[in-house]
């Protein structure tokens, strides 16, 4: 990310002033380039890296998982070869497991990386906080550790966040772009499942995704698994609530808000349009003050303003 915006900044300064600070740094001894062609060629070289920066990382995120199965043959037949050698191995993975790690254990010493627990998430947060001489308060303290969820890359980075901007519950850019990257290798009804999650909040129980979407029930399948494998969904519980039935949510609110700000306003209010047609025709049958309210709400954001205000007025009838 850094080497991405260092490379943008061609882009962000003015092309003259880069030219007359390249004259200004080339001038002199021992690299005086001023008034030969190497000079023009690396101001054009360097002024053209974002483009090429880009289309790598474009190129990287089309990788297709399949190669991940070919790296890990690769791996694998390299492990035995350097059996007499010390070398470290830093493995990353999109599935929690990967079955040829198990017939190489005689010639590996696996170390693996757990999560931070909670005690030890909080003091990276206050240890970043207190160098700015900041005070970091209890509620967003724990904001944070909820959602890092013992990733101390994600810690420090809404640590570094808050300091320098004073934004709560937001995502640093970093963190954006890592989220966006996530979503960006999901297919597409793998993509409108979770954002007809995050839409529908707490009331995505696995029935009203399946009446929203539309789904057939092998692609619904799919692509529950497909978000399940790469933890960006999970069952929850609504024991004690209204409801008893367990509800899919996405794994935290910023990979929600990702997900929902990747659909198109017209797109985004057909989705409301499809919730609010779903919870409506489930009330008929339960005079649910709370599903109607928020049926009301998603019929408002689909623009549909007169058929929320029937349904709130429902609610309010049903209430009296």
């Amino acid at each position: 990310m850094k080497l991405l915006i260092g490379t943008l900044l061609s882009f962000a300064i003015p092309g003259t002033v880069i030219g007359v600070s390249y004259i200004v740094a080339f001038n002199v001894a021992p690299l005086e380039l001023t008034g030969g062609m190497a000079i023009l060629v690396l101001c054009f070289v360097f002024r053209n890296m974002p483009v090429g920066v880009r289309a790598g990382i474009a190129a990287l995120a089309q990788v297709d998982r399949t190669l991940d199965e070919a790296s890990s043959t690769l791996l694998s037949e390299l492990i035995p070869w350097s059996g007499d050698k010390r070398i470290l191995f830093a493995l990353t993975s999109r599935t929690g497991h990967s079955r040829w790690i198990d017939a190489l254990r005689p010639y590996l010493r696996l170390i693996k990386l757990e999560p931070l627990d909670d005690e030890s998430a909080r003091q990276v947060i206050v240890g970043k906080v207190e160098q700015s001489g900041s005070v970091i308060s209890e509620d967003y303290l724990a904001w944070c550790t909820r959602i890092a969820e013992g990733n101390p890359y994600f810690l420090t980075e809404l640590a570094s966040h808050w300091v320098q901007t004073g934004e709560r519950q937001g995502a640093p850019p970093s963190l954006t772009a890592v989220i966006e990257q996530r979503l960006s290798m999901l297919d597409q009804p793998a993509l409108q499942l979770l954002q007809a999650c995050a839409l529908l909040e707490k009331n995505a129980t696995l029935e009203r995704i399946e009446n929203t979407l539309g789904y057939p029930l092998h692609q619904l399948l799919s692509s529950i698994s497909e978000l399940s494998s790469l933890g960006m969904i999970v069952l929850e519980s609504n024991e004690g609530a209204f409801e008893k039935s367990a509800r899919l949510s996405p794994r935290h609110e910023l990979l929600a808000n990702a997900a929902e700000n990747r659909l198109a306003p017209p797109a985004k209010a057909f989705l409301h349009r499809r919730i609010g047609v779903v919870l409506e025709s489930e009330s008929a049958g339960r005079n649910s003050s709370a599903i109607l309210w928020d049926c009301a709400k998603h019929w408002r954001q689909a623009g549909d303003v007169d058929r929320a205000f029937t349904v709130a007025r429902s609610c309010a009838t049903h209430l009296m």
